[in-house]
């Protein structure tokens, strides 16, 4: 845990955190009425299902008129903003379309801090933690990705819902659960497939099955969504969007993930094909290297919270897609992190580095304005990951006694 005598730093740098994101968002409060969060895709989503029939989900001529007529008059979006999401989740949405696009986003706002404050009391339980719940929320508020989820009207709080529930199940040895949780986080697979991924690796298959029950429910609710025309076009319409009209997503640059420091960095290699080799290979050892420090974190305890979490990190780390609102479920391996070690000596005080380096939400703004190269942030992970293992070691040495 972390010293007593770091309580009162740790509450300056986090409130500073807080106080910077709080400026933020009066600085920007009046480009929320022109329509310019996020939350603009999911509300007009939401108005596309209501008016067509079939939902034409994905037909960008369509969301393009939707999301001009709904920003202000003296804003217009410069491009589209497609939805990416399976089509299940504009469900979710529709009772807000039928608010004013400012009301419906404040109250989206609201809905996401509960689902925040409900992912505290989740992880609260989850590491036996003794902080209020409100200091929770304010803490995780200083989290930028966090910040940014909520300002953007984002749905990355229902993956850390996710994992959250998730873990609470392991903990309590209900795998079956914990899979059937982590459907929640199908709003995103990107962040969740691979985690599936290690803990089969890891020969959970009560976990899998799960799972494969929430993938099965989310299927068929797609398709009563979308049909099966529109159900089987997504998967080629990500994929188009992804690599032929990436301006329309996230150029690599601001990927921060192992996908996008390689196809940024290593651009000049001979083809993409090259380039997606190298992320999948990599992407492979990645996910066995956790697995395999996952069954290490494991060997003398039914549940490791830190193998768990690595497993998280690796996911997050390999994810094709991602923005910097997707660190939202970062917040667990940090957490993990700080209750992991049982003291806190200056040979592991250093392990919390990355996490206060992703506290930093100065780094952040460097980064993606200044610099343009939010994709660096994926060192940042990696760093987290090894320190993350190194604990693992670290207890694994700490619980081993003579024969």
């Amino acid at each position: 845990m972390v010293p007593r005598r770091l309580n009162t730093v740790l509450a300056l740098f986090l409130g500073g955190m807080l106080a910077i994101h709080l400026a933020m968002a009066w600085i920007v409060k009046d480009q929320i009425a022109e329509g310019r969060p996020d939350f603009l895709i999911y509300y007009c989503e939401g108005r596309i299902f209501r008016s067509t029939q079939p939902p034409q989900l994905y037909n960008e001529s369509l969301q393009a008129k939707l999301q001009y007529e709904t920003a202000a008059s003296g804003w217009t979006p410069p491009q589209v903003k497609p939805y990416m999401h399976p089509p299940f989740e504009v469900l979710l949405f529709v009772p807000f379309s039928l608010l004013p696009f400012t009301s419906a986003y404040l109250l989206w706002t609201v809905f996401n801090l509960v689902f925040l404050g409900v992912c505290i009391f989740l992880l609260k339980r989850a590491f036996r933690s003794k902080t209020s719940l409100v200091w929770g929320i304010l803490a995780a508020l200083a989290f930028f990705p966090v910040f940014l989820t909520i300002l953007e009207g984002q749905d990355t709080c229902f993956v850390l819902l996710a994992y959250s529930a998730a873990l609470v199940a392991l903990r309590k040895k209900c795998d079956l659960s914990a899979g059937a949780c982590l459907g929640l986080g199908l709003v995103r697979p990107h962040l969740i497939l691979p985690f599936v991924f290690v803990g089969m690796l890891r020969g959970k298959w009560r976990l899998f099955v799960g799972f494969a029950t929430s993938c099965a429910a989310a299927s068929l609710l797609s398709i009563t969504v979308a049909g099966w025309h529109g159900f089987l076009h997504y998967p080629r319409y990500i994929w188009s969007l992804e690599h032929t009209r990436s301006t329309l997503v996230i150029p690599p640059q601001y990927i921060p993930n192992l996908r996008g420091f390689i196809d940024y960095f290593f651009r000049n290699l001979d083809g993409p094909r090259v380039l997606l080799s190298i992320n999948v290979l990599l992407s492979l050892l990645a996910l066995m290297w956790a697995s395999r420090k996952w069954a290490t974190a494991e060997r003398k305890q039914q549940f490791s919270s830190l193998g768990f979490s690595l497993a998280l990190l690796v996911a997050s780390l390999v994810s094709y897609h991602e923005f910097i609102y997707d660190f939202t479920v970062l917040l667990i391996p940090i957490l993990a992190l700080v209750h992991g070690p049982q003291r806190s000596t200056t040979g592991t005080r250093w392990y919390f580095l990355p996490a206060v380096v992703l506290f930093l939400t100065p780094l952040y703004i460097l980064l993606w304005y200044r610099l343009g190269l939010l994709n660096l942030m994926s060192l940042v992970e990696v760093a987290l990951a090894y320190c993350i293992s190194r604990a693992i070691s670290e207890r694994e040495r700490s619980t081993s006694g003579p024969e």
